[in-house]
């Protein structure tokens, strides 16, 4: 991507802190220390030139409606959007005083059109149905009842304020857009969904049932209109026990009869501190959560839903940043996040558990480390492709979609080959591009199997593109990744993947750690030292203790710094010095072994600004008499996609005399920090190289003669085969070739 950054614009500030009322219990965004942007508002179409000291990639600003001009005084909520019926785009923002009503159907000159006064507060939240909007607070008001009907002709009207379903506090409002069944969530501990039916009566929607076994801060509701679960409406709750911070998780109801909810399932999730908001990818089958108080780097815990009777936790995904993501919505393979103090970020989520960010705007330049400034939450679904922003202290912002992303999925279902052949391998990848037009014939994999970078050029079929490795340094890891051109000769490229490089692995030493297997722990540090344990998570109390909520290879024991749990503090995790685990002497006799371990490792706290407090993992080839460095992770770097696998060949790091041994090093040198560790499912492994393939017409030794061969074959074509595609050895890749795969064929 290529990525830009506006000239700043010199404005006033000053340092204050919104003068609101607080109801949602122990939500530290209350006291966040905030400086409202005091500037005046700027337009595309009527100032011109360029606005703000914003950093972005790919996204343009058509215009930012600042504070003083939405709500004087006050600080920026939440938004949503609304078209009426002649197609003209309204923004809907909140604050902490009220409800500002913008048109921004021409989005470089947007006009506020009304403001709608409300309890001052600094949660309020809105949702439309029909021709219709409906506001909530968490300081009272119950559920204001707006009339959009003559938006168009410049007026909107408060037409009624429902205070049935007991507290007037609400958290946040869930519309079912297709049935208008309205939830009031939250507004007090313990307090999940109150339901209302705006269908019935637009204006004064009637109580008609509430489901309050846990408390829920927020969900979404969607009717389905196929599979098992066609015609009936499922909510996607965001909660848990008291304000939500007690066994917080994700739980699916069935609400099609909302005097009668059913919970279907729920799921928990290591690591989790708040479970937050979180939004259904359009087939239903995966659920992005964002996690408000998680300590790491900002993240998005992606849940399998597909089967809503047994949700379950798949991984956690994240852009590396330090900020907090607060509200994410989906559309298509889209996954736009606002992310607090790093702005809007937008993911392509074609392959959906694996997110890969193609493009931001920085709403809040200054900094991307955690805290509770800058972009509250995201509208993504104006016809128009135009996105709005919400952000506390700068107000509205109004952006274009003008983005081109290309996306790189590995071919077929598997994903790349874990094991690559010695010889060479096929690799196949699928590349797609929005925005913008593919030069198919630019594609290019750069890999490095420890000799160096190469470049190979990528074939196309007229479907995927492929490429046929050379032979690798055998043994060894090689990595790679892909990169392409559109036709105005922007490069795009993919992750960077890492595969290891043999034939065939046997398995020398295998440790689970459901046996302390001669490992041992030796702690300086005042409390938190290593210990094999089931992990308990201790991340489910108000402060997030950034521990594992379960081991890497679900046997249920691994090592774990300060297993423990605590309501209010982090009172296990390590303290004061440092907890060191170290293997016992392996008598490893192998020509060229690799190790390799599952690691988890945060010390990403908010208090952990200004330590060093490194993971180090080391290796010694001589029993342990001297020791080398394999991985060392500084501060600000976290293991908590749930755990990291690492793999070392031994003979790049020492040589092998008396013994192979293993140690684990995590320090917290000042107890203000919070750090956690954890190991698990080491290994020590065989890689033999050379082992030939049974049958030679297996090209790519992948144990089938299929497609792939073929394509090696027709790649290769005319060619002396040094690159594959020989298969009767006579160094000539001819129709004989051709013969023998198809001779072979298994499909």
């Amino acid at each position: 991507m290529v990525q830009k950054t506006l000239n700043l614009l010199t404005a006033g500030c000053v340092l204050a802190l919104a003068a609101v009322s607080v109801a949602h219990e122990d939500d530290p965004k209350a006291t966040q220390e905030r400086t409202p942007y005091d500037g005046p508002s700027w337009r595309s179409d009527v100032d011109g030139g360029l606005a703000g000291g914003f950093d972005f990639d790919g996204i343009g600003l058509l215009a930012n409606l600042t504070m003083p001009e939405l709500d004087p005084g006050q600080e920026g909520a939440d938004c949503w959007g609304y078209v009426s019926p002649s197609g003209r785009e309204y923004a809907l923002m909140t604050t902490t005083g009220g409800t500002s009503f913008v048109e921004i159907t021409n989005p470089g000159n947007p006009q506020v059109i009304q403001y709608i006064d409300g309890p001052n507060c600094l949660w309020r939240d809105i949702k439309v149905f029909g021709t219709y909007c409906y506001i909530v607070s968490d300081c009272g008001g119950g559920i204001q009842v707006v009339s959009l009907q003559n938006i168009d002709s410049g007026s909107v009207t408060l037409v009624n304020t429902i205070t049935t379903g007991g507290t007037s506090n609400t958290h946040n409002i869930a519309m079912d857009p297709d049935t208008g069944l309205i939830a009031r969530c939250g507004g007090g501990n313990n307090l999940g969904l109150r339901f209302y039916d705006a269908a019935a009566n637009p204006v004064s929607p009637p109580l008609v049932g509430d489901w309050t076994p846990i408390y829920v801060h927020d969900a979404q509701l969607r009717t389905f209109d196929t599979g098992p679960f066609a015609g009936q409406t499922l909510a996607y709750c965001c909660g848990g026990t008291g304000n939500g911070s007690g066994s917080t998780r994700l739980a699916v109801v069935n609400v099609t009869n909302p005097s009668s909810p059913v919970l279907l399932g729920e799921a928990y999730y290591p690591g989790s501190a708040y479970c937050h908001q979180g939004w259904l990818s359009e087939d239903g089958n995966t659920f992005y959560v964002n996690d408000e108080l998680y300590s790491g780097q900002s993240s998005t815990f992606i849940f399998d839903v597909s089967d809503p009777t047994d949700p379950s936790f798949v991984t956690r995904a994240s852009n590396g940043l330090g900020s907090s993501c607060h509200n994410c919505y989906t559309k298509g393979d889209k996954l736009f996040a606002a992310n607090y103090r790093s702005g809007l970020r937008v993911f392509d989520i074609s392959s959906p558990y694996n997110p890969v960010e193609i493009s931001y705007f920085d709403t809040y330049p200054s900094s991307n480390s955690s805290g509770f400034n800058g972009a509250w939450s995201v509208y993504p679904y104006f016809p128009s492709g135009t996105i709005i922003v919400s952000d506390i202290e700068r107000g509205l912002f109004v952006l274009d979609t003008d983005f081109t992303f290309v996306g790189f999925t590995p071919s077929g279902t598997g994903g790349f080959p874990e094991l690559i052949a010695s010889s060479g391998q096929v690799l196949s990848v699928d590349i797609s591009i929005e925005g913008g037009t593919l030069d198919t014939g630019s594609g290019v994999i750069e890999f490095n199997d420890g000799t160096g970078n190469q470049q190979s050029a990528l074939n196309f079929d007229g479907t995927r593109y492929s490429v046929s490795l050379p032979a690798l340094n055998c043994p060894g890891q090689v990595s790679f990744s892909f990169g392409i051109r559109d036709n105005e000769g922007t490069l795009y490229e993919s992750q960077s993947y890492v595969r290891t490089i043999a034939d065939s692995v046997d398995v020398v030493v295998e440790n689970d750690f459901e046996s302390p297997a001669g490992w041992s722990a030796q702690t300086t540090a005042s409390s938190g030292g290593w210990e094999r344990a089931v992990p308990s998570n201790d991340s489910t109390s108000v402060i997030d203790c950034s521990a594992p909520g379960s081991d890497a290879d679900g046997g249920g024991f691994c090592w774990v710094t300060g297993n423990g749990f605590s309501t209010f503090g982090c009172e296990f995790d390590i303290d004061g010095g440092q907890t060191t685990l170290t293997s016992p002497v392996y008598s490893v006799d192998i020509d060229d072994p690799e190790v390799i371990f599952s690691w988890w490792y945060d010390n990403t706290s908010s208090n952990n600004n200004e330590f060093d407090d490194p993971f180090v993992v080391e290796i010694s080839g001589n029993s342990g008499a001297s020791w080398t460095t394999l991985l060392t992770v500084p501060l600000g770097s976290s293991a908590q996609s749930g755990w990291t696998e690492s793999a070392f060949l031994v003979s790049d790091y020492v040589t092998l005399t008396t013994g192979l041994r293993m140690r684990f090093t995590a320090s917290d040198n000042e107890p203000g920090s919070v750090v956690e560790a954890g190991v698990d499912n080491f290994r020590i492994q065989q890689l033999s190289c050379g082992a030939a393939c049974p049958n030679p017409a297996d090209l790519n030794c992948d144990g089938s003669v299929n497609g792939i061969d073929l394509s090696l074959v027709l790649g290769n074509w005319g060619t002396n085969g040094e690159a594959g595609g020989d298969v009767n050895g006579d160094d000539n890749v001819d129709g004989q070739d051709i013969a023998s795969v198809l001779g072979s064929w298994t499909g």
